[in-house]
């Protein structure tokens, strides 16, 4: 049997692009909105190499999950960084 997916509103995602896309969103609100680089991302799920994170973020380019900008940071679609508030 295949990959497990999870269904979404509009598309079927794989699980484990689904897990990077959490990763991401975890990684730039504890790094004040800054991305994960790919070599990070491969540590994070146990994967030999920095190519298999870029297969799964351009996935997610493709699902529409994130974008890149100019810089080719990685931008979270549907979401909103949000300072932690320096009020304490």
């Amino acid at each position: 049997m295949g990959e497990k997916r999870i269904t979404t509103m509009t598309k079927r995602i794989p699980y484990k692009r689904l897990a990077v896309f959490a990763f991401l969103c975890e990684y730039k609100r504890d790094h004040d909105g800054c991305p994960p680089t790919y070599a990070e991302i491969s540590e994070a799920f146990g994967w030999g190499s920095a190519q298999t994170a870029w297969l799964h973020v351009q996935g997610l380019e493709r699902d529409r999950r994130i974008k890149f900008d100019k810089n080719r940071k990685i931008i979270i679609i549907g979401g909103e960084y949000i300072p932690p508030c320096e009020c304490f």
